[in-house]
């Protein structure tokens, strides 16, 4: 150590800043002239243990200058300087091209909308195709494992150095703490692929994918028409021309007017539904409404209806229960039939029921026995045929072409035999499935209005008068329209006129004696 230096102790003083990035040179006023100089300074500042890549040699220069100028009074600088660390930057989410694409098609309709309800006059460029507000939806719907964005890759950052050479280590880029991880993994550290079909939320404080479609208010012009691959809760109701399909259920709060909906298991209506004779609801399980009117619906269960059913056309494979409503004009179908308090009204409105009824199974039946009666005429003219052949040859010695011939001919009857078999025994299990998948029956708990039409196997009956009061009308073992009125069991053709009509399928009898074979003997 140089002579004196222990003296600059009192002279000179480092003040290193809280994270030792920056350091103070302070030089005292008492300091003697011949221990200001760069090479002193630069010597006290590397005794404090600075780097001396760290030292300012500039800084250090110019705070020479300054006291050699000024002598007698304080000074100070910054003379030290480190390597401030940089941190990684925030990884950027970019949506995929269809994603983009997607919310790039909503933001255009929003404007669109909001200019159509401020009746405004900006037209789109002509570039851009009109927006159909019932087309192009308000929503984004994604598929799993289908990839719905990127992002850009992580950062490391830069480690910085303090004034004492120690490493300062650098903030890697943060992870990404919107993305829902029930819903959207991050892969590779790069690519964003969705885990669950649904709809994607792509602002706000939270990406991720809904499950079930939840929309608060009706289904309008401002959602547009609805295809969701899973469950739909609708707050509000669904207007008029508006489609809203799903492979979920569909849950609507209020009234769904002139629309269609369409759903791979329930609709549930908790008001009801009022067609004006265009809406539609298909269900493949079960349809549940406060009340239907002038509407189409078809579905794969049970048709559950609290208050009324009015001029509709409803086709069930199940049951229609309206167990304390009305069924008022139109036609209503269940394949396992029908209870109700009231069908038809005393203004005498056209209504139609059927019950054990199934379209498409009856379909194949029908075909199957026709086909079967058509084959039986084959073999009846192969029949003729071969006695002619054989009457024309007389008795004596068949000549081999003879044989040959009369060869073919038994194959032929044989392989229709055979084809007739196997249709006959392919009606039979259709026949066997009818009869389990159907209930002829029909319950009513209060009155049967005069006019009613109502259709069994092999039967219409018109009701010729008011029938109050409870009864249940069916097909017994034989194939007879009995009707359970006040304890008796009638044939229905004391209460209504009843005909032979094939619209509903008849089934054979059944083989087991009926226990009241004697009340509906004819």
């Amino acid at each position: 150590m140089a002579s004196g230096e222990h003296d600059l102790d009192t002279h000179l003083q480092m003040r290193p800043d809280d994270r030792a990035l920056t350091a103070t040179l302070r030089v005292g006023p008492k300091i003697p002239a011949e221990s200001v100089s760069v090479s002193i300074f630069t010597m006290f500042l590397e005794s404090q243990g600075v780097n001396a890549r760290a030292i300012d040699r500039v800084a250090v220069e110019s705070l020479t200058a300054e006291v050699l100028a000024s002598p007698g009074v304080e000074h100070s600088a910054v003379v030290c300087r480190g390597q401030e660390p940089r941190n990684g930057v925030s990884q950027l989410l970019e949506w995929a091209p269809q994603i983009a694409r997607g919310i790039e098609l909503i933001n255009r309709r929003s404007d669109a909308l909001a200019a159509e309800s401020t009746k405004s006059k900006v037209s789109a460029p002509e570039s851009q195709e009109p927006v159909n507000f019932y087309k192009q939806s308000s929503f984004i719907i994604v598929q799993a494992g289908e990839q719905v964005a990127t992002l850009t890759p992580p950062d490391p950052g830069e480690d910085g150095e303090d004034i004492f050479g120690k490493s300062i280590p650098a903030h890697k880029s943060p992870e990404i703490t919107d993305l829902d991880p029930d819903t959207l993994s991050l892969v590779d550290e790069s690519r964003v692929i969705a885990l669950a079909r649904g709809r994607l939320i792509f602002s706000g404080a939270e990406r991720c994918v809904q499950r079930t479609l939840s929309i608060d208010e009706d289904v309008g012009f401002e959602t547009g028409n609805i295809n969701f691959p899973g469950p739909v809760e609708i707050g509000g109701g669904v207007r008029d021309r508006f489609v809203v399909r799903a492979r979920g259920a569909v849950t609507v709060r209020k009234l769904v007017e002139a629309a269609t909906i369409e759903s791979q298991r329930d609709i549930v209506l908790e008001r009801g539904a009022a067609g004006r004779e265009t809406g539609m609801l298909r269900a493949e399980r079960m349809v549940s409404s406060g009340y239907l009117e002038a509407v189409r619906v078809w579905c794969g269960q049970d048709c559950l209806v609290r208050h009324e059913i009015t001029n509709c056309r409803v086709i069930t494979r199940g049951m229609v229960r309206i167990p304390t409503g009305t069924i008022r004009g139109g036609l209503v179908c269940a394949a396992k039939g029908i209870e109700t308090a009231v069908s038809g009204s005393p203004q005498d409105v056209r209504t139609e029921l059927v019950v054990g009824m199934l379209d498409d199974l009856e379909l194949l039946i029908r075909q199957s026995r026709s086909r079967s009666d058509e084959t039986q005429s084959m073999l009846n003219e192969m029949f003729e045929r071969q006695a002619m052949y054989k009457l024309s040859n007389g008795t004596g010695k068949l000549t081999p072409q003879q044989v040959k011939d009369q060869m073919k001919m038994d194959f032929d009857i044989a392989e229709t035999h055979r084809w007739m078999s196997e249709l006959d025994a392919a009606s039979a299990r259709l026949e066997e499935n009818l009869r389990a998948a159907i209930s002829p029956v029909m319950k009513t708990s209060q009155c049967i209005y005069a006019g009613v039409l109502l259709w069994l196997p092999g039967y219409r009956a018109t009701f010729r008068n008011d029938l109050k009061g409870e009864s249940l009308i069916r097909i017994n073992r034989l194939n007879q329209a009995v009707i359970e009125y006040r304890g008796e069991v009638h044939p229905l053709s004391k209460f209504a006129t009843v005909e032979p009509d094939q619209r509903v399928y008849q089934l054979p009898a059944a083989s087991e004696s009926d226990n009241d074979n004697a009340a509906t003997a004819a």
